[in-house]
């Protein structure tokens, strides 16, 4: 009886070391999305949107790559999908541009 027991509680964790790993990880990736949402442009990366986007308020594939960082990392930094990179979404670029963990994970340098 105690192997079986011991069977049971066994299988008990793994289960709750999965659901509690995948819990967290979507827990992770929607607090990266709503951290992401909250970013502020300084006004020099502002004015650095606004050029890139021509005033239009949002960069396309075609205007990024005028920024060949923003080009390569296009996709990543396009959370919506919608084609166009949004404030928010610049934000984060940029913010990663001085964070070396993000910008490696993107395949960028931060120089």
């Amino acid at each position: 009886m105690s192997k079986v027991n011991t069977l049971i509680s066994a299988t008990l964790a793994c289960f709750l070391a999965v659901a509690m790993t995948a819990t967290g990880a979507a827990d992770m990736s929607s607090g990266n999305a709503s951290s992401r949402a909250n970013l502020q442009l300084t006004p020099e990366q502002q004015q650095k949107f606004n050029q890139l986007s021509d005033n239009s308020g949002k960069i396309s594939k075609k205007q990024a790559k005028a920024d060949p960082a923003l080009s390569k990392a296009f996709h990543h930094y396009d959370t919506n999908h919608d084609g166009y990179i949004e404030p928010s979404e610049f934000a984060a670029f940029e913010a990663a541009q001085g964070n070396p963990e993000e910008s490696n994970q993107n395949g960028q340098s931060n120089q």
